[in-house]
């Protein structure tokens, strides 16, 4: 089954041009092009879209904002942002992990806490 990549946003018409090449020369992945470049329009797209991964252009003060909004409406997908100048990116995925712990003392309880929430070991940045 291909790998069903959105591109929106505000990619620049020569970046999104290579990037959409480039992507589109593998034959394993189905490019999509949504000429939407509101975030708002982008969630309802990907809502109704089965779409594997989203390369979106922003701008890179909004670049996190994005890429979580986006995770937001559709939890499996991968989201790379890539700033309208194309010279910065990020990727943003949700992945879940777990662990076996085993049988839990309580001192084991709370250094999984500890280890994994660092604000819980310090007493001044309690609420």
């Amino acid at each position: 089954m291909a790998t069903t990549v959105l591109i929106g946003g505000t990619l620049p018409g020569l970046l999104r041009d290579i990037v959409s090449r480039f992507i589109d020369s593998s034959d394993d992945i189905a490019v999509l092009h949504a000429d939407i470049e509101e975030v708002s329009g982008l969630t309802e797209y990907l809502t109704a879209h089965d779409v594997d991964v989203a390369i979106v252009g922003c701008e890179p003060t909004v670049m996190d904002s994005v890429g979580r909004e986006l995770l937001h409406c559709r939890r499996q997908l991968s989201v790379i942002a890539v700033s309208s100048r194309g010279d910065d990116s990020t990727l943003f995925t949700l992945t879940p992990t777990a662990q076996s712990l085993g049988e839990l003392s309580p001192q084991a309880l709370l250094d999984v806490i500890h280890d994994h929430h660092p604000s819980a070991a310090d007493p001044h940045t309690r609420h």
